[in-house]
Parts: structure tokens; C-alpha cells; sequence
């Protein structure tokens, strides 16, 4: 998945006629996050792992990139945020839920957002 994301990215930057780049997930998911016992057991150990190539797409992208966050967004998903230019989160439904689970100890920073009249 990492992998692909992340030649996603490149192609996305080498082709002139992608001006700006838009994540987003389906459903009512952004993003997931890594299954952790997954991770922690088999743990990235060299700069050429997928998920280090993966977040390195995002900070060398030399073109705008934007999130549209729809429902959850945990762990990677929410680390791959600081990494956009602009993040859209929905207020819709049940919101953008954005956060954080560190080694199964639920820590989470939430984000509900209301939408303002102007």
C-alpha cells in the first residue's frame, strides 16, 4: 500500500498537467491507520522501507497537496496530514475524527468540528 501510494505521488508530480494533489479516503473512512502488531512486530528499519518512502513523497512534493478528511482519520492518517498544504475536514455526518493510537493505549486527539454561519 505504501509503495503505491507513494509512485502515486511521484507520477502525480511528474505529470505537468496535475496541478494539485487531493487525498481523500471512501466510505466513511480517511484513514485507518497501520495494524500495529503488525507494525511493532516487523518495524521499518531502513530508510528505503515504504512507509519512509511514503512520507518522503509527501515533504519533497514540489506541488500543492490537499486532504479532504471524511470520518476517521488514525495514525498515519493523521500524520500524513501535517504534510498537506490544506486539510478539508467534514463537519457533515459525523465529522472529521482525527487521531492518534499509541501502542494500543487509545490515546487520541479528536477533532469535532462545527460548522460556522457567516
Amino acid at each position: 500500500m505504501y509503495a503505491d501510494a507513494a509512485a502515486a505521488l511521484r507520477a502525480a508530480v511528474e505529470d505537468e498537467d496535475v496541478r494539485v494533489v487531493i487525498i481523500t479516503g471512501s466510505g466513511d473512512s480517511f484513514c485507518a491507520g497501520n495494524d500495529l502488531k503488525d507494525f511493532l512486530e516487523n518495524p521499518p528499519t531502513t530508510p528505503d522501507a515504504p512507509v519512509f518512502q511514503f512520507m518522503q513523497s509527501f515533504a519533497r512534493c514540489p506541488k500543492p497537496v490537499s486532504a479532504a478528511v471524511n470520518g476517521i482519520a488514525v495514525g498515519i492518517g493523521t500524520t500524513m496530514l501535517q504534510y498537506c498544504d490544506l486539510v478539508y475536514a467534514a463537519v457533515t455526518g459525523q465529522g472529521a475524527r482525527i487521531g492518534t493510537d499509541i501502542a494500543g493505549r487509545n490515546f487520541r486527539c479528536r477533532a469535532r468540528l462545527e460548522s460556522w454561519d457567516y
